[in-house]
């Protein structure tokens, strides 16, 4: 695990981890590696780790077998869990730590630089997290205005890969910040149905009179 300071998450990163869990499965005399995954191009489904696949089974003499779910088909034990962490975590004030030792920190040595020249004559270490965090939100949280957020709003489509209770629940979390006076249910039902990939449901919901949709 690594957070986004450290590396991102893309297909190199997905590449060395399996590159290294194969390593170890190889240490226990595994001759025979089986994976299931979605069809996320970004992480799975890509060439660099379908070459990281030949190297390995080159190097370390295994067989290697990679399958994806059916489209529509991909929820698995991973959502889950992910879907489990999100919920334990909203909420919640999430805390870490900043400072490692009066010499090193977890910043971005030019965030740290920043950090430093706004606080002087002080040195960071002598504020509480509280005060850095304040201090950082005014140098780089970025202002966007209400009516950005209902345009991001506007055009929510779902996702190929997102099922109807994750589409309903990034309706709810974007609504939330658009700050509409009134009429939020009703912005919400629209966008929902609006916003669904075309398909049975969106074509049983555009049947239903507009009575009907609101009872749902």
């Amino acid at each position: 695990m690594w957070n986004e300071q450290i590396a991102k998450r893309g297909a190199n990163e997905v590449a060395s981890c399996l590159c290294d869990f194969f390593s170890k499965l190889v240490s226990k005399g595994i001759s025979e590696i089986n994976l299931w995954s979605d069809n996320c191009g970004g992480q799975n489904r890509n060439r660099i780790v379908y070459y990281m696949y030949l190297l390995a089974a080159n190097i370390f003499k295994i067989k290697i077998c990679h399958r994806v779910l059916e489209k529509g088909h991909t929820q698995n034990e991973g959502d889950s869990v992910h879907a489990l962490i999100e919920k334990m975590a909203r909420g919640r004030e999430v805390y870490y730590t900043l400072f490692t030792n009066s010499n090193d920190t977890s910043l971005n040595e030019n965030v740290y630089k920043i950090l430093k020249s706004m606080l002087h004559p002080k040195l960071p270490k002598e504020k509480t997290y509280k005060e850095i965090e304040e201090t950082l939100k005014l140098r780089f949280q970025v202002r966007t205005s209400h009516y950005r957020k209902r345009i991001l709003f506007d055009n929510l489509k779902q996702d190929d890969e997102e099922n109807v209770s994750k589409w309903y629940a990034c309706i709810k979390e974007a609504a939330a910040e658009c700050n509409f006076s009134q009429g939020v249910e009703e912005r919400v039902k629209d966008k929902f149905v609006t916003g669904l990939k075309p398909g049975l449901l969106q074509d049983r919901l555009c049947e239903e009179p507009v009575s009907v949709c609101k009872k749902h």
